[in-house]
């Protein structure tokens, strides 16, 4: 999600300033600051470093030094949130192609084994609930049901952008009850200032919270951050990785246990007043008897999104066409609920190329035996945990690796995936049960105010820097206890084996 947080440059008029070297970002919008120098000068020492050293550290095959600090070079440029994901993963690409550590037709294969066609998918069957009223129907009609008092109307909210969630993108779900929450707090703020900017720390806090939250249900809940943890897990995995009714034997309880704790998290450390508030739950009542009976691109969508789940949980359909299929049909004539022309102008085409970009990676890990390096090192450390701790500590690695560097959660979860499944390999673990809570973790991330969703409400000025920070992290820890729990007594209900055969 970093894409929303870098700096374009706006395009400047005057003639004078096209230079021959684009240093303003007059054509590009994309200036050389001295951020992105000092970034791309780390990554160029980075590369040139462990290229140098590689056998010295014991990196025996050819070239695995210089696959290593290629690896090194792309994840500081991820950390250094100073560029696009997107843009990172392109240079990764072409990168590898030019110091020949891979061919074009490896990218290629690569990028067609991907999740991108998958995603895209999800993306649009997603779609459908911006595109329709369908969003704004389960905000407004809980937000009737819930506003009797100031504690409810945060309830009622939370479970609103969580329900949303399991069935449309974290980031779509967050924008939609953002939107509409704002205006209730502008009304309440009218009557009472004080009360409703409070009131509006909690709700703008927790509306991303619920997206995360109810992101964890299904791969498809949460289509670029789930889809994206799962592909790398392939990758690394040999191909082998959690199915859609596997994620979602381990999801969909994590996501309902959850649910009352977190919020309680939110309402402990940011208190509001029990009384109720200064808005009648008829202007909610009002608003959602405008939007008039559920249209037929409403229920169109709701049996789209259904049987997309259906269909992908009984395994009646691979992941991938699932996902395509649906996102089809949400388009189609007649039966479809999605605007393909405004769809293609929404479409986070960044994310979707960063997927595609993302298993070149695990390849290099792979193809150099950079993975069994660091198998090797790590193993002995690890080794003598009891699994269910190991599950635990792979996921507090990546949810301290998310806190640290908020901008670069996509190179974390692939430098981390990357890395823990060779060496739950060499304990004769299986990586898919060991490392779910390291999937959710890395969605998850709610420590601080520019992670992902949470830097979407910040805008709004309810909210400072530093009030995510504590409930963030007691969220974290719960959640990642949890998710922990529910793994190691759940994994043979979704079919898998604690151990490799």
């Amino acid at each position: 999600m970093a894409d929303e947080k870098v700096k374009v440059a706006e395009p400047i008029s005057a003639p004078l300033k096209d230079k021959f070297f684009d240093t303003t970002g007059y054509a590009t919008g994309f200036p050389m600051t001295p951020k992105r120098t000092r970034a791309v000068v780390l990554s160029i020492l980075l590369l040139t470093i462990f290229s140098m050293i590689g056998p010295a550290i014991g990196l025996t095959k050819p070239n695995a030094g210089l696959a290593l600090g290629l690896i090194a070079g792309i994840i500081a440029i991820y950390v250094s949130n100073q560029f696009l994901l997107h843009w990172a993963g392109w240079l990764l690409a072409v990168g590898g192609v030019l110091l020949n550590l891979f061919t074009i037709n490896e990218v290629m294969t690569s990028f067609g084994n991907s999740q991108f066609l998958m995603m895209m998918g999800m993306f649009t069957v997603a779609e459908g609930a911006t595109n329709t009223n369908m969003g704004k129907r389960i905000a407004y009609y809980m937000l009737y049901k819930f506003s009797n008092s100031q504690r409810m109307l945060v309830c009622g909210i939370f479970g609103a952008v969580s329900i949303l969630s399991v069935f449309c993108s974290n980031l779509a779900s967050t924008v939609v009850i953002a939107g509409i929450s704002v205006g209730i707090l502008k009304e309440i703020e009218a009557t009472d200032p004080e009360n409703g900017k409070r009131l509006g720390k909690v709700i703008m806090l927790i509306i991303p919270t619920g997206a995360m939250l109810g992101g964890m249900f299904f791969i498809s809940s949460s289509p670029g951050m789930n889809t994206l943890g799962v592909q790398i897990l392939a990758s690394a995995n040999k191909g082998v990785t959690l199915t859609y009714a596997q994620w979602a034997v381990f999801g969909a309880p994590c996501g309902l246990i959850c649910f009352v704790p977190v919020l309680w998290i939110y309402l402990k450390c940011i208190k509001i007043p029990k009384g109720g508030i200064n808005v009648d739950p008829n202007i909610f009542k009002k608003r959602y008897q405008d939007l008039g009976g559920i249209g037929g691109a409403e229920i169109r969508w709701i049996i789209t999104i259904v049987g997309m789940v259906v269909v992908m949980i009984m395994g009646w359909m691979p992941t991938n066409t699932g996902g395509l299929a649906f996102g089809m049909l949400a388009m189609l004539p007649l039966v479809g609920s999605v605007n393909p022309y405004k769809l293609f102008q929404t479409l986070p085409f960044g994310q979707l190329l960063q997927m595609g970009f993302a298993g070149l990676m695990a390849l290099l890990f792979s193809k150099y035996a950079i993975d069994s390096w660091f198998a090797h090192m790590l193993a002995p450390t690890l080794g003598g945990l009891p699994a269910i701790l190991l599950i635990f500590v792979c996921g507090s690695i990546l949810m301290v690796m998310n806190s640290i560097f908020p901008g670069a959660t996509n190179g974390i979860i692939a430098m981390c995936i990357t890395i823990f499944v060779p060496t739950v390999t060499a304990l004769h673990l299986n990586p898919v049960v060991i490392l779910v809570p390291t999937l959710f973790m890395g969605a998850f991330s709610n420590v601080l105010g520019v992670q992902g969703n949470m830097y979407l409400t910040y805008r709004y000025g309810y909210w400072d820097m530093k009030d995510p920070i504590v409930p963030g992290i007691l969220s974290n820890i719960f959640v990642l206890i949890v998710t922990t729990l529910v793994t190691w007594f759940l994994y043979p209900l979704a079919g898998l084996s604690l151990y490799l055969k």
